[in-house]
């Protein structure tokens, strides 16, 4: 049955196809022209925070340590719903689709065979701060575990309608709810990301940056940005740890997000390996 299933996703390209390309690019433009036109200092201070909790439960949690790399389990599938929807309206592509481009990345990070690698012209890294670059087909094994499970494939198969009922559900409620909570959030959440998948991977570009492990990529551990998205600023430990639900190894570390992984799942246990000596950036 499962050979099936990965035999009707092989011709699939991953997320970053021309769907997703013009829901971000709304999101983007409708947040530049909210904050141009619609300005209120009360709706964007809790959009913000609304983009805040998007990116800790819904690029953090759901996308990146439940589903591309399993770290935890959540305690009941009310949770994993709730996770899984987070995830959807993040705008990112579905749990299939994003977590094929991660798991491959990391497995290629910083090489040329990285799908996202921050490298080359100043144009480039400009297009992959805004996760464009060159569709490709899925790797069905890569996500087999995720095609054989039922509600990752219900929201993969419902993806667009989910994204846009919401975008449309905050319209009913009101148009500037729907500009501040949609587009203006994800402005925060699209900036982690961007982050992530571009800064933490050029150390020049580290403020107070650090390396306590010696991967063969270039990513580095940032205090600052790990309290900004949820402990994925500590990205060199996430990098030589893929597993590790808690990304705080070092006694001044803190990975919030963790204690948040203890409260409504169960964390993949796992010990961080050894790290090397503290080279400062």
């Amino acid at each position: 049955m499962l050979q099936l299933i990965l035999k009707k996703y092989a011709q699939f390209k991953l997320s970053n196809n021309f769907k997703i390309k013009v829901v971000q690019a709304f999101a983007y433009l409708g947040a530049v022209a909210t904050l141009i036109f619609w300005w209120n200092t009360t709706l964007f201070i809790l959009a913000m925070i609304w983009g805040w909790l998007l990116t800790g439960f819904g690029s953090s949690m759901s996308l990146h340590k439940m589903s591309a790399h399993r770290s935890f389990k959540p305690k009941n599938r009310l949770i994993k719903i709730i996770l899984l929807f987070m995830g959807t309206i993040v705008s990112m592509g579905s749990t299939i689709y994003w977590c094929d481009t991660h798991r491959l990345h990391h497995g290629t990070s910083d090489s040329d065979k990285d799908p996202h690698p921050p490298r080359g012209s100043l144009w480039n890294k400009i297009k992959i701060w805004f996760y464009y670059f060159e569709p490709y087909k899925i790797e069905p094994m890569r996500v087999k575990d995720l095609i054989a499970d039922k509600d990752h494939m219900w929201f993969h198969k419902n993806y667009y309608k989910i994204v846009i009922g919401w975008i449309v559900l905050l319209g009913l409620i009101d148009l500037k709810i729907a500009a501040y909570f949609y587009c203006v959030s994800m402005l925060y959440v699209f900036f982690g990301i961007s982050y992530i998948t571009v800064i933490a991977h050029i150390p020049k570009l580290a403020v107070k940056g650090y390396r306590i492990f010696n991967s063969p990529d270039y990513t580095y551990n940032s205090k600052l940005f790990a309290w900004l998205l949820w402990g994925e600023g500590f990205h060199n430990t996430h990098h030589s740890n893929p597993r590790l639900y808690n990304l705080a190894v070092l006694p001044d570390e803190f990975d919030y997000s963790a204690k948040v992984i203890e409260t409504i799942g169960t964390p993949y246990e796992q010990e961080p390996k050894k790290f090397d000596t503290i080279v400062r950036l």
